[in-house]
């Protein structure tokens, strides 16, 4: 049988002395050390020359594909398996559209409006008759807003009823918060953790100074430092406690802030805050139904920012990320059947950030209220994969494609470029990779 070097591999450049180079399989996400001459032997198909081991694990990290493969038809067929097959049920529920921050690049517009008690009952009775439908191995709730800490009896009221929902259902009940931090006290944090919310994703826009110009409260005042407090508050209690909530730091960057993004791994080390972060990323800055995304940076140059962030993480003893995931790529509320977001007005619709936009109101992004039957097939889903697998399709023709899936569907619908960051910066980050991992790596021949 032939063999070709598969189309879905990315290669960085040397790392040793004799020419060796990390390959990664953007299909299985296995990664690989080889030789030059190795690479030079496979790129010529001579395989004969290579020794039986590396070969087999060649073939079975899909880098090398028998020849004639239809890999393009293998990759559609593995993302429409993910996005339909997924025995998990999303759901994004704003208990609150109320939020303490301004921030200069929200989309959002704030109300003192909570989830009343018949659209609580609304919710639990859509979550319910999906959990009778079909059966599901995990009720996965992300808390979203506004800032959903500040309705936190509503979150209570409403776990309380899911997990009870779960258990009789005989599936995992789990839940993710997404908070600016400023109102996340340590009793909050703690009945948090009562309620099987097992991550908190904090936004932290680069040192004080830069975050506090962007991040403001309703006074114009900042919020960094009462943020920080937070999280100490929560470092101590945790050092003696077990049943701990995971932590992640998102840093949106766009061309104000860029340069500070790096300074905050100093805050974060000065004040022992690794101790309950799990990871910190970068996120650019986006269209949110405004010219947000206007300000951003270019691909290119936010690609070298994150390479950077990424080796001040290394040399600061944390541990990042360098590899995209290749699982459930198309893992997204707009994408997955049943999956809805329900919001404080008492509407409903299929994406985190339509919400309370005004430019999004009377759209399809929206469906019908919840006081009428949800009609969860007229979505925007057959219209982007059809756009994005479509035989002219700059995706369907891009090695990429694997790891991004044409990236966020409203986005990709509104005409912005989703093109995946690592189609920049893929080669560095297998370097950083092979830096911290190599021992790891080698199959190869010195």
């Amino acid at each position: 049988m032939n063999f070709n070097l598969s189309k879905y591999v990315e290669i960085s450049e040397s790392i040793t002395k004799n020419g060796s180079c990390v390959v990664f399989s953007l299909i299985t996400g296995l990664i690989i050390l080889i030789s030059e001459k190795e690479l030079s032997y496979i790129n010529q198909k001579k395989f004969e020359l290579l020794n039986s081991e590396l070969f087999k694990k060649l073939k079975e990290f899909r880098i090398i594909i028998p020849e004639g493969d239809d890999e393009i038809s293998q990759v559609i067929f593995k993302l429409n398996h993910d996005c339909n097959s997924n025995n998990e049920l999303h759901i994004v529920i704003h208990p609150t559209a109320e939020c303490q921050l301004r921030c200069s690049y929200c989309g959002q517009s704030h109300l003192k409006q909570k989830l009343s008690e018949q659209d609580i009952y609304r919710i639990v009775e859509y979550i319910e008759s999906k959990l009778k439908e079909k059966k599901y191995t995990k009720l996965y709730i992300v808390w979203f807003g506004g800032e959903p800490i500040l309705a936190i009896e509503k979150i209570k009221k409403i776990s309380i009823i899911l997990i009870e929902l779960s258990e009789r259902y005989n599936c995992k009940y789990e839940s993710k918060i997404v908070s600016n931090g400023f109102s996340l006290t340590l009793n909050k944090y703690i009945r948090l953790s009562s309620l099987n919310v097992k991550q908190i994703e904090i936004t932290l826009d680069g040192d004080e100074k830069n975050h506090d110009s962007r991040r403001k409260t309703k006074k114009t005042s900042g919020s960094f430092q009462t943020i920080i407090k937070n999280l100490i508050s929560i470092r101590n209690y945790s050092e003696n406690n077990e049943n701990n909530i995971k932590i992640i730091l998102r840093i949106n960057v766009d061309k104000e802030n860029f340069k500070s993004v790096e300074s905050l791994i100093d805050t974060v080390i000065e004040n022992k805050l690794e101790q309950i972060i799990e990871s910190i990323y970068l996120a650019p800055i986006h269209s949110w139904g405004n010219n947000a995304h206007l300000n951003s940076l270019s691909k290119e140059k936010f690609a070298e920012i994150e390479i950077n962030f990424l080796i001040k993480q290394i040399k600061n003893g944390l541990k990042p990320t360098f590899i995209p995931k290749i699982n459930n790529i198309w893992d997204c509320i707009t994408l997955k059947a049943d999956s809805l977001v329900f919001d404080a007005n008492g509407d409903f619709s299929y994406c985190t950030e339509v919400p309370y936009t005004p430019v999004y109101q009377n759209t399809d992004w929206f469906l019908k209220s919840i006081n009428n039957n949800i009609n969860i097939e007229k979505r925007n889903k057959s219209k982007f994969i059809s756009t994005v697998l479509n035989a002219e399709s700059k995706c369907r023709s891009c090695k990429y494609l694997p790891i991004c899936g044409g990236g966020c569907p409203k986005l990709f619908l509104e005409g912005h470029d989703t093109c995946t960051i690592n189609k920049f910066n893929l080669k560095e980050k297998l370097l950083l990779y092979a830096y911290t991992s190599l021992k790891n790596l080698s199959f190869a021949k010195d």
